[in-house]
């Protein structure tokens, strides 16, 4: 609303200027016996202030939050890399293998991550995920291993949302915070904690889905001067920053 105005405002502005000064007979008439010119000089100085005033507020205000908002996106690259390439290892394992050399990550996000734990008969089974536990590596379950990966996304970017979250726009912010309460975070939280027998009737595989369209959304405008494409290179599939 308070763009619309802001605009609405401008433009009324600009069309008062063109018709003061390219358009005399549409000029505002006497209104209730007061001088038309006066009445014409007022609308002009208003309208010129109010255009010079917008361009300064585009200057020093929308230019300097751009600006700071890239430098915050800049600083999310490297958790948000690590996070999708943490989600690669899991793509790697796809049953039957992965045969393309470059896909998306909507698609890895949206379609072949959900497809994998849908394949899984028990996602309390091993995967090839590992973990410290007594100083030795250890090989830990499917919904461990989904779970240490956004727990760590989640660890890596929670200090800096909430210190630079003023420099991000709110629908931002509010994505952010649904990543951490999300149905998908709760599931796999409390599956880990207490082992639930029918976990794979609980449909983890779309909680998945719906948890990452809100992810995809911060991560698209993070890497939105970039390709979107993770590429198959020694032996891995990793995200390509290439712009």
């Amino acid at each position: 609303m308070r763009r619309v105005l802001l605009y609405g405002f401008l433009i009324c502005s600009i069309i008062i200027i063109c018709i003061l000064y390219f358009f005399e007979y549409l000029k505002i008439p006497v209104l209730f016996n007061l001088n038309p010119d006066s009445v014409n000089k007022l609308l002009e100085t208003i309208s010129i202030a109010y255009i010079t005033s917008f361009i300064f507020y585009l200057i020093v205000v929308v230019t300097k939050n751009i600006e700071d908002k890239n430098k915050v996106y800049k600083i999310l690259e490297e958790p948000f890399i690590v996070f999708i390439n943490d989600l690669c290892a899991v793509y790697k394992t796809k049953i039957p293998q992965p045969s393309t050399e470059s896909i998306n990550v909507k698609e890895l996000l949206l379609t072949q991550i959900p497809e994998i734990i849908d394949q899984k008969e028990s996602l309390y089974a091993n995967s090839i995920g590992t973990n410290i536990i007594d100083g030795q590596l250890t090989q830990i379950s499917w919904i461990e291993w989904l779970k240490k990966i956004n727990d760590r996304f989640l660890s890596d970017t929670n200090d800096l949302f909430s210190k630079y979250s003023f420099f991000l726009d709110v629908e931002t912010g509010i994505k952010y915070e649904k990543l951490k309460i999300s149905d998908y975070t709760r599931l796999v939280n409390s599956a880990c904690m207490v082992r639930n027998n029918n976990l794979e009737q609980l449909e983890l595989n779309q909680k998945f889905k719906v948890h990452h369209e809100d992810f995809l959304i911060i991560f698209q405008a993070v890497f939105k001067k970039y390709k979107n494409e993770i590429k198959y290179d020694d032996n891995r599939f990793s995200f390509n920053m290439k712009s």
